[in-house]
Parts: structure tokens; sequence; C-alpha cells
């Protein structure tokens, strides 16, 4: 995948972020959490936060961007509101 070889990898407390640039008008967001994160269930809610924090501050990024999330076994038991502040803090360090 393109964003792994060529993006910008940036850690965070709870996951990895990969940042590509890309010639959209938009941003984009993959996640991926292997079986390692937990059941289905688990795995699932995870993405589905995730999303929802990605949703809520579209256009975080300076310019268009690719955005992958590999998550950590560690995102599982995480609050939602600790889960934001971890993003939101990655990114701006990217940004940075």
């Amino acid at each position: 995948m393109e964003v792994y070889e060529r993006g910008d990898k940036v850690p965070a407390k709870f996951f990895f972020l990969y940042f590509l640039r890309n010639d959209l008008p938009f941003d984009r967001l993959g996640v991926t959490a292997s079986r390692r994160i937990g059941k289905p269930v688990v795995r699932n809610r995870i993405k589905r936060r995730l999303r929802e924090i990605f949703r809520q501050h579209r256009g975080l990024a300076v310019a268009p961007c690719d955005i992958v999330v590999n998550v950590k076994r560690s995102a599982a038991e995480t609050d939602f509101s600790i889960l934001e502040a971890d993003f939101l803090q990655t990114v701006e360090r990217w940004r940075g």
C-alpha cells in the first residue's frame, strides 16, 4: 500500500497513524485492527469510534491526505474521549 511505503508514520499511545498527501479535494481514512485486538465486536467498535472522530474533525490536515490508522491492543479498553484526544494530538504533531 502506497501510504505505508511513501507516507509519514507517526506513533501514538493507542495507534500508529500513516499520512500521505493526495491529489483529491478531500481526506480519506483507513482503519486496520488485527485479530490480536480482540473479537470482531471489539474491533468493529474501535473502528466505528475512529471513523466518528475523523468525521467530527474532518479537514484537520493542512492539505487533503490519506490517513491509515493501525490500532494497538490498548485501544480496546480506552474511552472515546481519550482516543479522540490522542488522535488530535498525533495529527497536530504531524502537521507541526
